[in-house]
């Protein structure tokens, strides 16, 4: 574990007791933000480490910040980790989702892959407490400068005006439901103006190298049978795999005017780690290439084929005019 670079200043002697091995009261951080603030730095995480403390930020500090931070706390060891690797500290999942048990996690720095809720109120008896999780996906802006992010539209059977929460029914309110895109289970959850939301999603927990930024949509006219592909869901964590079919459907329409046929470009996806309790949940989960370009989303995984998926492109955000962004 990395333990940060040592500073020179004063020492922190707080009154409130802090005991090797044994996790400080919340009051304690409370305390070390506290001092910090008096001194006039504002730092992005406090962590305690069993022996001491780390504190990240995201910036370098002012000038001279080593002779005027702490090297102890109570007399206990303090590190600080600052820039990129705090960023990517920010990435990392709270929980590594294992068969069954997902990240859950309510998670304050949002980005692609984390639990979404949507709790309708049906007036039917045997939904009437329904809750469907799914996973987000990426923050696009449209046409006219609004932001929202990507997620599975039968996550939210109510359609516009649903509210999607994190990471439950009771958690917080990202947004709202605001377009649904008919026949492609893609929606747009427009953003709430206080949320926040990164274009990079969660670290891989065994990449030798550090994650990075979403680039662009991806040019479905330039994917091949054989490129390598990645998914990251709460439910699954990070799976790797191949394209295997391209194809291109037409969606139904109930409007005898209409004058153009729609059509959805989709990949079959092969996730060889796949199985049938891994993919509950990850209908959202954004599907992207080994430029980090974004394909499109997860949204089921096909019949007696474990590990192959049927995921529709984002073209059609693409040709009404959206890009990829981040709020």
């Amino acid at each position: 574990m990395f333990m940060g670079v040592r500073a020179f200043g004063p020492d922190f002697n707080l009154e409130e007791e802090i005991v090797v091995w044994s996790t400080p009261e919340s009051k304690v951080f409370m305390a070390v933000l506290h001092n910090l603030k008096a001194l006039g730095f504002t730092c992005d995480s406090i962590q305690w480490i069993g022996i001491g403390f780390l504190l990240l930020f995201s910036d370098e500090p002012t000038p001279g910040w080593k002779e005027q931070l702490p090297s102890e706390i109570n007399g206990l060891y303090v590190g600080y980790i600052i820039g990129e690797e705090v960023r990517e500290e920010k990435a990392k999942r709270r929980k590594v989702p294992q068969g069954a048990d997902k990240d859950d996690s309510a998670y304050n720095d949002l980005r692609p892959g984390i639990v979404v809720s949507g709790k309708p109120d049906f007036p039917t008896p045997h939904l009437q407490n329904a809750e469907i999780l799914s996973t987000s996906g990426v923050c696009v802006k449209s046409p006219n400068g609004s932001k929202s992010i990507t997620v599975a539209s039968h996550g939210f059977p109510l359609g516009v005006g649903s509210e999607v929460k994190h990471p439950n029914g009771h958690g917080r309110t990202l947004g709202t439901i605001d377009k649904v895109f008919e026949g492609t289970d893609i929606a747009l959850c427009l953003l709430a103006p206080s949320s926040k939301y990164s274009r990079e999603t969660f670290s891989d927990t065994n990449a030798t190298h550090a994650h990075r930024p979403f680039s662009n949509f991806a040019d479905v006219d330039k994917i091949q049978v054989g490129d390598r592909i990645s998914m990251d869901s709460p439910f699954s964590g990070r799976c790797n795999g191949i394209a295997m079919k391209i194809a291109l459907w037409t969606l139904p329409s109930d409007d005898p005017e209409a004058r153009e046929t729609q059509y959805l470009y989709c990949s079959y996806n092969y996730f060889g780690n796949g199985c049938e309790t891994l993919f509950n949940g990850c209908c959202g989960a954004i599907i992207w290439d080994d430029r980090y370009n974004v394909i499109g989303q997860f949204r089921f995984q096909m019949s007696g084929k474990p590990g192959y998926c049927y995921c529709p492109s984002f073209k059609v955000l693409i040709d009404a005019g959206y890009t990829l962004s981040e709020a």
